[in-house]
């Protein structure tokens, strides 16, 4: 069932971040690109967009060298890396590390007057 896009849902999905293991978010991403590339009619093309919690969750698919793009809107907490249980991600650690070299593109989109409401809390 899909969260509603009011107040009480953006608490419940600001919550849901902070419950999930990182490494779990990863395996979503990876189970979801091991089956597009299994299907027929892929051309083996695959891209990640994202926005708020979603555009940090496209940013970490990039790691995957199967993704050839990936457009993040508003990728809510890379910068304080407080995604996932204990607040605690390594996304930017991994890009210092070289993680994206030689992978896909990257397109980050921001706007300083938009919050994301999942970082509203």
């Amino acid at each position: 069932e899909p969260i509603p896009y009011d107040a009480e849902g953006t608490d419940r999905g600001n919550r849901y971040k902070i419950e999930k293991e990182v490494t779990a978010y990863d395996e979503d991403a990876t189970l979801s690109i091991d089956l597009l590339t299994s299907l027929n009619n892929c051309n083996g093309r695959i891209a990640a967009t994202g926005m708020c919690l979603g555009g940090h969750l496209a940013f970490r698919a990039a790691f995957d060298p199967r993704i050839l793009a990936s457009v993040c809107f508003f990728a809510t907490d890379i910068h304080s890396a407080s995604l996932g249980k204990g607040k605690s991600d390594d996304t930017l650690i991994r890009v210092r590390e070289g993680d994206l070299s030689d992978k896909g593109e990257l397109v980050m989109i921001f706007e300083a007057r938009y919050t994301c409401p999942s970082s509203r809390s």
